[in-house]
């Protein structure tokens, strides 16, 4: 994924952080470690997720039985997993949608 411009660190986006899980699951089996370093990679280093929140969070999506483990540490993505995540793509899409009327509406004021 191509970063077009430097991004200040964030904090954890509410549900992003599960649909990262939900992707990297429906990828290849991956543990918690990949999925810190997929975020930051893809954030270019300004999110990269504590173990403190990775791990509950597999945990949760396990019981939820949106992934299982496919060895101590490795997970995958079940079909309840896959709807999940489709329904989490759309989620984001209607925020970023929101976000950009907000910052659209923001530069369209300040170039009067």
């Amino acid at each position: 994924m191509k970063i077009i411009y430097k991004m200040t660190k964030a904090k954890n986006p509410k549900g992003l952080l599960e649909a990262c899980a939900l992707y990297l699951s429906s990828k290849y089996p991956f543990t918690g470690k990949d999925l810190m370093d997929f975020t930051s990679k893809i954030t270019a280093g300004a999110w990269k997720p504590s173990p403190g929140s990775v791990y509950p969070l597999l945990e949760r999506l396990k019981m939820r039985g949106l992934i299982y483990s496919v060895s101590s540490e490795r997970y995958i993505i079940t079909d309840s997993g896959k709807q999940e995540l489709n329904n989490l793509v759309l989620q984001l899409k209607n925020i970023k949608g929101m976000i950009d009327a907000v910052l659209d509406n923001i530069k369209t004021d300040q170039t009067k």
